[in-house]
């Protein structure tokens, strides 16, 4: 028990990055790829995880070493006066409330089909609300209690499941087999935009590691002999653990999302109804909502290897899930776009309390938009895949961004990336990058048709 609780408590940012990327992502493009394409995209789970990992670990890595956010960094960029934070922000407007929509409306998907009652705009009122409440009142410190708890919850009843049906031999070869099936452009791209998840979350990650730093301190910190350099080593080691255990995390349910989809190919369409009627789901006659046919889906794959009895249970983490997401999201854009006015405040930029007020104001009007568009525009999958596109095109500028201010401004070699992490960087950048000009290119050729 001593362990479980030491783990327990060592935990932090690195599972609100696991948080903020197993949702959307994870319950809506990993299942609706083995769907459609059965295992021939494992290998893109697997190579966005590997070649975008060093654009996440720069985040923590970042803040431990030199005591500052990567915003901090942006804003040492040579060129025009700030203009990465200037970039930053722009984007950052763009996405917020974008994200916020979709992320909020795939949560309200899953309590229309598990709970009924209210409509996909009503439910998505709730748990903007809720999410909004709960900033509000317990901040940091109950967003990671509760996000600990979905994530603990969402990764047994998923492994299990997996582990109880896992992939036949054959499909595991597409792992290092690299195909694209024809029609899966889009999919594909929006997969790596948001797998694990977006590249801007990792400059989120930097302000929850400054946050929660004190919890990664060594033993006897304030003994003489204990320098600044010794302790931020000490800090980095343990801000590296908890990232890495999100991102182990996340990889895995990647994977087991996947490959659960392949189990349900086929059901999605006419079929569902049909299908909802047999497993006794409230309002079976209706037709699920737009989003919501896929945690139902998935939640046969959950039955048919374990019983009737797990479907409550899946749609109870799915939407820990889910929830988990717009919560982290509802804290992260208006917090770092909160930092970056700051940043770029000629008279303020030096009073670390500057932020508060902006963050604030930015978390209600994220709020308020939120709850308008759901009541215009209630179409989940439509803006998951939206955001997910907007996400992908943004990221090679993220990327090198991190990768220059984590190679120059992180001056001890014990604390800087390390050889093979840079090759590995600049590899995800060209990654990105590559993928980001197909998407464009492919939109483009759609919209001239």
């Amino acid at each position: 028990m001593g362990v479980i609780t030491r783990v327990w408590s060592l935990l932090g940012p690195g599972i609100l990055l696991a948080a903020t990327s197993v949702g959307a992502s994870h319950l809506v493009l990993s299942p609706r790829a083995g769907m459609l394409f059965g295992p021939t995209l494992l290998w893109l789970v697997l190579a966005a995880h590997v070649l975008k990992y060093p654009a996440f670990e720069f985040g923590p890595r970042y803040a431990l070493a030199t005591g500052d956010s990567l915003l901090t960094g942006y804003a040492r960029v040579p060129g025009p006066r700030r203009w990465a934070l200037v970039v930053f922000a722009v984007f950052t407007a763009l996405q917020g409330v974008g994200v916020a929509v979709a992320v909020t409306s795939i949560t309200a998907a899953v309590l229309v089909v598990s709970v009924g009652h209210l409509s996909l705009a009503g439910w998505g009122t709730v748990v903007v609300t809720v999410s909004l409440i709960l900033l509000v009142v317990g901040r940091f410190s109950a967003m990671e209690v509760i996000n600990k708890l979905m994530m603990a919850t969402l990764a047994v009843v998923t492994v299990v499941t997996f582990l109880a049906r896992p992939a036949p031999a054959s499909a595991w070869s597409h792992l290092v087999l690299p195909t694209l099936p024809e029609g899966a452009v889009v999919l594909a791209a929006a997969m790596v935009g948001w797998l694990p998840t977006g590249i801007d979350v990792s400059i989120w990650h930097s302000l929850w590691a400054l946050k929660v730093r004190a919890r990664w301190e060594p033993s006897g910190a304030g003994e003489t002999g204990s320098d600044e350099a010794t302790r931020r080593r000490a800090r980095l080691r343990g801000g590296l653990v908890d990232m890495r255990a999100g991102y182990v995390l996340s990889t895995v349910l990647a994977v087991c999302f996947l490959v659960l989809g392949m189990y349900v190919s086929g059901v999605l369409g006419g079929g569902m109804v049909a299908m909802w009627s047999r497993q006794g789901l409230p309002h079976a006659a209706a037709t699920p909502p737009d989003g919501a046919n896929v945690a139902v889906a998935i939640s046969q794959a959950y039955g048919t290897v374990l019983g009737r009895w797990i479907i409550p249970a899946f749609l109870v983490t799915a939407f820990f899930g889910v929830f988990s997401t717009t919560y982290v999201v509802m804290d992260g854009f208006p917090r770092a776009l909160a930092e970056t006015m700051r940043l770029v405040s000629p008279t303020r930029r030096d009073d670390p309390t500057f932020w508060s007020a902006p963050y604030w104001a930015l978390l209600g009007v994220v709020w308020l938009s939120v709850v308008l568009i759901l009541w215009l525009w209630p179409k989940p999958v439509e803006l998951i895949t939206t955001a997910a596109l907007l996400s992908l095109v943004v990221s090679p500028l993220y990327y090198a961004l991190n990768y220059y201010c984590v190679t120059r401004h992180v001056k001890d070699p014990a604390l800087a990336p390390g050889p093979g992490l840079r090759v590995v960087a600049l590899g995800g950048i060209l990654f990105v990058l590559g993928a980001s000009v197909v998407c464009v290119y492919f939109s483009i050729g759609r919209l001239l048709r």
